[in-house]
């Protein structure tokens, strides 16, 4: 009985994913910077990100929905975001690689 469609083909989709992987990681160095910088009080708001990195609030929810998920960000008081341990090593991990592949 012949298919309507083919289930082995991949579904295209209009994202930039390399894209969305820079805007998690610029996140996580400007979160990495505050608490390094200013230990005492590392947390800052999504509004803060959003006019540091130049980014759109839905753009910026969605990394930091995924953040979150992945333990790398963790919310504080008033909704703010902070870094978490397993953020700090990504974040350093990622730069690291970067530079070692000359990226």
């Amino acid at each position: 009985m012949p298919s309507d469609h083919n289930v082995d083909m991949p579904v295209e989709v209009d994202i930039d994913i390399m894209g969305e992987r820079a805007k998690r990681k610029a996140m996580l160095g400007l979160l990495y910077e505050r608490l390094i910088k200013t230990p005492g009080t590392p947390a800052l708001t999504t509004l803060e990100m959003e006019a540091t990195l130049e980014l759109e609030k839905n753009s910026m929810l969605t990394a930091a929905w995924y953040m979150k998920e992945r333990l790398l960000v963790k919310s504080a008081d008033s909704g703010r975001l902070t870094i978490t341990a397993r953020g700090v090593d990504r974040y350093e991990e990622l730069t690291l690689n970067s530079h070692a592949t000359g990226d």
